[in-house]
C-alpha cells in the first residue's frame, strides 16, 4: 500500500468501535491536496459527538480543523486557545495588499507617506513582495481599526490610483514561528 493509503487505513482503524476519544498523529502528512481535503472533511465529521486530539506540524491544518490549539516548545505546553485567540495574542498584526494603477505619478511614494503618517513605527513595507502595481505593507498592531484604515484608503483612492486592496490577519504559521524562536534559543 502507498503511504497515503496507509494513513487512511490507520484513521479508519482508529475509529473502529466508535470511540469517544480519537488520537490522530500527523494524519495528512505526505498526502496529495485532494486526499488531504478528503481526510480533513472526514475529521470534521468525526468531531461530532467525540473528542479528536490531533498532533500536526501543519498550522494550516490546525487552523482548519481545531477548535483549540496548544503549542508545545521543548516538550512544554506554552499556550492554549482558539485559533483566533492565538492570532490576536501572538500574531504579527495584519498584512494588506494595495493594487495600484500603473500610470499615476508618484503614487507609490504618496501612499507610503500617507500610511506612515497614520501608522508610524507600526507600518512596515514589504519590498520583496511588492511591485510597481502591487504594494504590500504590514501593520504590527493587534487592535487595528478597520473602518479607519478603509476610510484612509478610500480618501486617497483617486490621488494614488488605488484600484483594490485586501487586509489579512496573521496566519497560524506566523504564530507558530513566534514560538519556534524559543526552541532555537534554548
Amino acid at each position: 500500500m502507498s503511504g497515503g493509503q496507509k494513513r487512511k487505513v490507520s484513521i479508519a482503524m482508529a475509529v473502529i468501535g466508535n470511540p469517544t476519544c480519537v488520537f490522530l498523529d500527523e494524519p495528512t502528512t505526505g498526502l496529495d491536496p485532494n486526499t488531504r481535503r478528503f481526510v480533513w472533511d472526514y475529521i470534521m465529521e468525526l468531531k461530532e459527538g467525540r473528542v479528536v486530539v490531533l498532533t500536526t506540524h501543519s498550522m494550516e491544518e490546525a487552523d482548519a480543523l481545531c477548535g483549540r490549539i496548544g503549542i508545545m516548545v521543548n516538550g512544554r505546553l506554552m499556550t492554549l486557545g482558539t485559533p483566533q485567540q492565538l492570532k490576536k495574542a501572538y500574531g504579527t498584526g495584519y498584512k494588506f495588499v494595495l493594487s495600484m494603477k500603473g500610470n499615476v505619478d508618484n503614487a507609490n511614494e504618496t501612499i507610503g507617506k500617507v500610511l506612515e503618517k497614520k501608522y508610524t513605527e507600526d507600518l512596515q513595507f514589504d519590498d520583496l513582495a511588492s511591485s510597481e502595481t502591487h504594494r504590500v505593507f504590514s501593520i504590527k498592531r493587534s487592535d487595528l481599526d478597520f473602518g479607519e484604515l478603509f476610510q484612509l484608503l478610500e480618501d486617497h483612492r483617486e490621488a494614488v490610483g488605488l484600484e483594490d486592496y485586501s487586509v489579512t490577519q496573521a496566519s497560524m504559521d506566523e504564530v507558530f514561528k513566534n514560538f519556534a524562536r524559543f526552541q532555537m534559543s534554548e
